[in-house]
Formats: C-alpha cells, sequence, structure tokens
C-alpha cells in the first residue's frame, strides 16, 4: 500500500527539546572543561565560580523533568549571557576572549523557543550584542583579574574550538529541523487531515505519474458512501467524521500492496488499485462494499450505525484524465441502480462493457 502521512505531533516542539537537551550539555561541559583548566593553575575562586556556573545550567534539567522547557531555554539562554558577561567585563577585560561566545546566543535563542515572539529573539540579539560591544571598547574599566599572559594563546585555541564547534552544533539542529518541516510541509500537502490517507492532489499527480509508465495492471475505483448527508443530520457530524474515518481504515485492510487509497473530498474515496485481473478488481471492490456495510459505527446514545458504498471502476490507460471520468461514470450508474453496488466500464473502441455486480 502506497502511505503519504506522516505521524502527528508537533516537530517544533520535539526540535526545541532536543536543542536544549544539546546546548546545555554543551555548556556544562564546557563550565566544567575552564574549571580544571583554572584549577590547573591555582585559580581556584574562577575555578568554582565556572563549578557553579555548570551547576546552574544543569537547572534546565529540572524545568525539563517537569515539562516546562520554555522555562529551561530562558534559563539557559539568560545564564549563558550572564556567564560570559560576568567573565568578559567584570573578572576579565577583552584580551580573555570570552565576549565572542555571545555570537552563539543569537541562533541557539532560535533554536530553543521557536515558537516565541521574533522580539524574544531581537531582545537576546542585542543583548548579546551589546556586551560584546561592552568588552570591546573597554567602557568597564576595572576587571578583577588581569589575564594570564602565559594561558592568551592556549585561551585563544580553546575559545575558537569551543565557538566553532557550539555554532556548528546550533546550524546542524537547524539544519535538521528544516530538513523535518520540509517533509512535513510535503506530507501535509499529499494527505487528508481527518482519514490521514492521501488526498485528492496526490492523488492525481499519482495516477498521471503511473499512467506515462505502466498501466496494465492497475484500476481505478471511485467510492460515494450512500445517503451521508442524512447520516450527517441525523447523528451528526462527529458520528460522519467517525465514518469517513472507519471506512478509510477497512479499505486499507482489504487493498494490496502497490494500491493507493485517497479522500477525494466530503464523502468521495478512490483507491488506485493493483490488481492482475478485471475479475480480481471487482472482487476485492465487493469486499470493500461488504466490508463497509458490515461495519458499524456506535454513538454516544449506543445507537448502532452503518452505511454503505457504491463504487465505479474502470481500467487505468494512459489517458488517465479519461479513465478518472470513467470512473465517475461507472459510480454514478452504480448510484442509479439502486447504490450498495460495484459498476465496472471500460473504454473499449467498439463496444462498451457495462457489468453491474451486487452480491
Amino acid at each position: 500500500m502506497i502511505n503519504c502521512g506522516v505521524k502527528s505531533g508537533s516537530i517544533a516542539n520535539f526540535e526545541a527539546i532536543q536543542s536544549i537537551n544539546m546546548i546545555c550539555l554543551f555548556l556544562i561541559a564546557g563550565s566544567v572543561f575552564y574549571a580544571l583548566q583554572w584549577g590547573v593553575f591555582n585559580y581556584y575562586p574562577l575555578m568554582v565560580l565556572s563549578l557553579m556556573f555548570s551547576i546552574n545550567y544543569s537547572f534546565c534539567f529540572v524545568w525539563m523533568r517537569i515539562g516546562k522547557p520554555n522555562y529551561a531555554a530562558y534559563h539557559c539562554l539568560i545564564s549563558a549571557i550572564v556567564h560570559f558577561s560576568v567573565y568578559s567585563i567584570v573578572i576579565f577585560n577583552r584580551d580573555a576572549g570570552y565576549q565572542w561566545f555571545l555570537i552563539a546566543i543569537i541562533p541557539a535563542s532560535f533554536l530553543m523557543i521557536p515558537s516565541a515572539s521574533r522580539w524574544h529573539h531581537v531582545a537576546f540579539s542585542l543583548v548579546a550584542m551589546l556586551v560584546i560591544i561592552v568588552s570591546e571598547t573597554g567602557i568597564y574599566g576595572a576587571p578583577i583579574y588581569t589575564f594570564p599572559a602565559e594561558l592568551r594563546t592556549l585561551s585563544i585555541l580553546i575559545e575558537g574550538l569551543f565557538l566553532v564547534i557550539g555554532l556548528n552544533l546550533t546550524m546542524q539542529i537547524c539544519n535538521h529541523s528544516i530538513d523535518k518541516y520540509q517533509s512535513k510541509l510535503v506530507a501535509l500537502g499529499q494527505k487528508d487531515e481527518l482519514t490521514d490517507i492521501a488526498n485528492r492532489r496526490f492523488f492525481m499527480s499519482s495516477i498521471k505519474q503511473l499512467a506515462q509508465k505502466e498501466q496494465s495492471n492497475y484500476f481505478i475505483l471511485t467510492l460515494d458512501l450512500d445517503h451521508f448527508k442524512k447520516l450527517n443530520d441525523q447523528y451528526g457530524h462527529a458520528v460522519g467524521d467517525q465514518a469517513l474515518i472507519n471506512v478509510a481504515n477497512t479499505i486499507n485492510t482489504i487493498i494490496p500492496n502497490g494500491s493507493l487509497l485517497a479522500r477525494l473530498g466530503g464523502e468521495e474515496f478512490a483507491i488506485l488499485l493493483y490488481s492482475d485481473t478485471r475479475d480480481h478488481a471487482i472482487a476485492i471492490s465487493n469486499n470493500i462494499r461488504v466490508a463497509i456495510a458490515e461495519h458499524s459505527i456506535t454513538t454516544s446514545k449506543g445507537e448502532k450505525v452503518n452505511c454503505t458504498t457504491s463504487i465505479g471502476i474502470s481500467p487505468l490507460t494512459l489517458d488517465f484524465s479519461a479513465s478518472m471520468q470513467l470512473s465517475d461514470k461507472a459510480l454514478y450508474q452504480a448510484k442509479e441502480k439502486g447504490r450498495n453496488c460495484v459498476v465496472f466500464l471500460n473504454n473499449i473502441p467498439v463496444q462498451a462493457e457495462n457489468n453491474e455486480y451486487k452480491n
């Protein structure tokens, strides 16, 4: 069976949670690394401060555990801004280079809080740039420590490495998110939202492509639920929607692999049926008709509701549009013949073949 659906769920939230987890782990690992560095060079106050920041970042996972990913994102972003601001302005000056870590705040804010207003992202960007400017211009001229000259080269190498890894990490997550969004948009353009099967656009595109390649083993089935408006009026649209979902599920259990089920609109469905022979296609159509008639829906009041369907069949030919029209014509004939039956029509140059099948 051809499948064009996607699993439901919020890709944005899932990607945001992944981004928060990865970025927080990266910040914790970086803080621990710097704590070890300060410990090796006997800068114990800085070692303690780095460890405190690593613990602070760990609280993001507490927010995540209680189901507050947005709180975790803001906690992480604000902590990172404070962290690098303190190191680049208060503890050291621009020579330490910590201010450049703030560049990563800009893409990180988009990844961690994608659903926030753009003004949130603008605010984080402006604060990050402001800290960089203050550090670079030396407006605040009384840092606590003079950055050790012997660590300057090592610091530049480490900061460059962390910045490259951090930016690549955020861009990788961003590209991954874009790919998933594109896949979801493609899927949404191909499926029916209610029944989670193919929609009319995808169905017509599929038969057009198939008709240009091989059409000998394919048939077009057009189905319409009988008296569906009456069902909707009598039992309500919720029951009507459930009937459509049940019909789609029932058909999917019957049609063979390589076939495609679509909802054309309202109570009308279509099947691109893979079958070796006409008789096999008719037999499958009758199986579908019987299965739908036997399947009942229970309303909220405990009433059993059944519906029937009329089915028109035609072979798929190179002229797919004419094949679709012929299948529609067969469906209308099935309706005229009393509904709940199958009609097969075939365009044969000399004579038209018209058969009705009803058990």
